[in-house]
């Protein structure tokens, strides 16, 4: 019970470190302006909704998975990357804390940054509601996919970004990975496949689980996969991070 209390209090500990870390980091800025740029620029790209008076901002959503591939990279690359640099992983090792809360606590302090860059490019869409008709439900629906989606990326490169203590090789492995799993369905789903396999590739590929969420839709097969995305590169990270340590 003791244990249990002690590595849940390092655990906020750690993501409340990181998180001030963060804010005051360059990566942290370049990333937030990045995707805000995108963003306001995938919107203003489906003007046509203002024409009409309506509100379609499918495109607009579908775009936010390429936007992702580049943003997610840059927030994560020196994450671990810094610690190996300054032998500060040492520490953290030494902890009377497992790794599983080590990780934890970092990824804990991305989902925080990522609700802040996310809540601030929401301005964007709602400096228009009042001229234009908006479906609020779906809306919101699906900016909690987006959410969710970058929380299952972030996972996913926060584990990549252990391999190397070099941040350009992560972002590098992270952005090839996380494009990778966006383009593979769009690139395949017109080829000659048997169904089986163009299902499979379909269900790996990021992309196509956003296509209902641009819809304003909340399909329960991509929850799934959104967890899945954040359980697996958790548990990848805290596999990497046991091996490094091991062989110190």
């Amino acid at each position: 019970m003791n244990l249990e209390k002690t590595n849940k209090s390092l655990l906020f500990f750690i993501a409340k470190k990181e998180f001030k870390m963060m804010y005051k980091s360059s990566s942290f800025y370049a990333s937030s302006l990045f995707f805000l740029l995108g963003a306001a620029l995938a919107f203003i790209g489906t003007d046509s909704w203002f024409n009409a008076g309506l509100s379609d901002l499918k495109p607009f959503f579908l775009n936010i998975p390429f936007l992702l591939c580049v943003v997610i990279p840059m927030l994560t690359m020196s994450v671990w990357s810094d610690e190996k640099k300054q032998f500060t992983d040492k520490l953290l090792f030494s902890l009377p804390v497992s790794i599983r809360y080590l990780v934890l606590g970092k990824y804990l302090s991305l989902i925080l940054v990522w609700s802040i860059m996310l809540g601030l490019s929401l301005v964007i869409p709602l400096s228009v509601f009042s001229l234009v008709y908006f479906d609020a439900g779906s809306f919101f629906v699906s900016y909690f996919s987006v959410f969710l989606f970058g929380a299952g990326i972030i996972s996913i490169s926060l584990g990549l970004s252990a391999l190397s203590s070099k941040t350009e090789i992560n972002f590098l492995l992270s952005f090839l990975t996380v494009l990778f799993f966006t383009l593979i369905y769009p690139l395949t789903k017109n080829l000659n496949f048997p169904i089986l396999l163009n299902s499979f590739i379909g269900y790996l590929s990021f992309s196509s689980h956003f296509e209902s969420a641009a819809r304003g839709l909340l399909d329960s097969r991509d929850l799934i996969f959104y967890f899945v995305l954040m359980v697996l590169g958790i548990e990848l990270n805290v596999f990497i991070l046991t091996k490094q340590r091991n062989v110190r």
